[in-house]
């Protein structure tokens, strides 16, 4: 906690600000310095952080870089000679001089590039998603730049967690289990499967969100190494074989969520951000060219201080159903919203219920391909039964069927 790192040396700058709780702030060791004189750290507060060397000597703090507040946890280490400092930002890894000067880039372009730290020859290693693996990659940069192309020491280490470089050897793990997606085809005929369900990743990396097309020639879904969620990338695998194609879209920062296709199957609308606007909400991504474009986003003035539980879309995406509630205390509602207009009708209510932790009563809404209807599961009062039901997206009396 706080007192604790400040007993031990590390003093805020100014005093803290009250939103500063003992979760807001913390220091993030990287390593000694050679001659064992200083620390780099990374200092995270509430609203940034700090790549700072701190001095054994006089406590003294000098600020190498400063980040954001969200993003990756930024990753830092001192050459052996400790003349230069390596450090990675926003997917790619620089070099620069510590004692100041321009960086540059020894990792860079489209892929990911994760700073491992330097061997006793003054390399630096990292690791990346380049050339359809994941693997360390080794560049020399003794002197500060890039002398050489870049090296690959060792590939498909998928799911690989890094645990240090010690002289000329770097320690990882490799977690050898990931929930997986699996495919089977169907026998209708003879009502069985063909075979063994298979998975659709051979490697050791996390899928799931699938997402099948329209026609069922296509499916899309999330992978990401072993037990890091942040990193994940939008797939997409042809039903008929061959390889997957990472579709992740260049100008957006896609969400971890469910994908929904088009009705032309040309597109999908999937959550993220807008890195440029920071905007956020949902996107309409075509698949072919790249484009994206804003339809919605949970943010408005209308929909302020409301709890919202899982949209759902049209198949036509011109109309969003959203289970609502107003305010902590209030009455529930199942609403329909024009995505072009704006305009609202509520569609079902219920009063609030007797035990505050009872669950939303509209879940798991589905519309008709049509988009006449909408299907969805209502708890009954005591929160514990549900019951499936039809209701026209008009609004009405829905109906029961269990």
């Amino acid at each position: 906690n706080y007192q604790t790192v400040a007993r031990a040396g590390f003093e805020w700058k100014d005093p803290p600000p009250s939103y500063v709780s003992f979760y807001e702030w913390w220091p993030d060791l990287h390593g000694w310095s050679p001659d064992g004189q200083h620390i780099l750290v990374t200092l995270h507060y509430g609203d940034r952080r700090e790549l700072t060397l701190f001095s054994l000597a006089d406590g003294a703090q000098e600020v190498l870089r400063e980040y954001p507040a969200e993003g990756p946890d930024p990753y830092a280490a001192l050459s052996p000679d400790g003349d230069y400092l390596a450090y990675g930002e926003k997917d790619d890894v620089f070099v620069r001089p510590l004692a100041g000067g321009d960086a540059v880039a020894v990792a860079s372009g489209p892929s990911k590039d994760v700073l491992l730290g330097w061997t006793e020859q003054g390399n630096v290693l990292y690791l990346s998603d380049r050339d359809l693996t994941e693997g360390v990659w080794r560049v020399s940069a003794g002197n500060g730049r890039p002398a050489d192309d870049a090296a690959l020491v060792a590939g498909d280490l998928w799911g690989m967690r890094p645990m240090g470089v010690a002289g000329n050897s770097l320690f990882y793990g490799i977690q050898t289990e990931a929930r997986q997606l699996h495919m089977v085809s169907l026998d209708l005929d003879r009502n069985r499967l063909s075979g063994l369900p298979a998975p659709i990743e051979p490697q050791a990396r996390e899928s799931s969100y699938p997402s099948w097309s329209p026609d069922g020639q296509r499916l899309l879904y999330f992978v990401h190494p072993a037990g890091r969620r942040s990193e994940f990338r939008l797939m997409l695998r042809s039903t008929a074989g061959g390889e997957a194609r990472d579709v992740t879209p260049g100008a957006l920062k896609p969400a971890w969520d469910r994908i929904r296709w088009s009705k032309d199957g040309r597109g999908v609308l999937i959550k993220g951000e807008d890195p440029d606007s920071g905007r956020e909400g949902f996107f309409a991504y075509t698949l072919a060219t790249g484009d994206v474009e804003f339809v919605f986003s949970l943010d408005t003035d209308d929909l302020e201080g409301m709890r919202i539980f899982e949209e759902t879309f049209s198949s036509d995406w011109e109309s969003v159903y959203l289970p609502v509630r107003e305010g902590p205390e209030g009455s529930y509602a199942l609403i329909r919203r024009d995505l072009a207009t704006g305009d609202q009708r509520t569609l079902l209510t219920r009063e609030a219920p007797s035990q505050p932790d009872q669950p939303h009563p509209f879940r798991r809404a589905f519309p008709s391909p049509d988009d006449r209807f909408l299907a969805f599961w209502e708890f009954d009062g005591s929160g514990t039964a549900r019951m499936l039901r039809v209701v026209s997206t008009e609004g009405g009396s829905p109906v029961s069927y269990t």
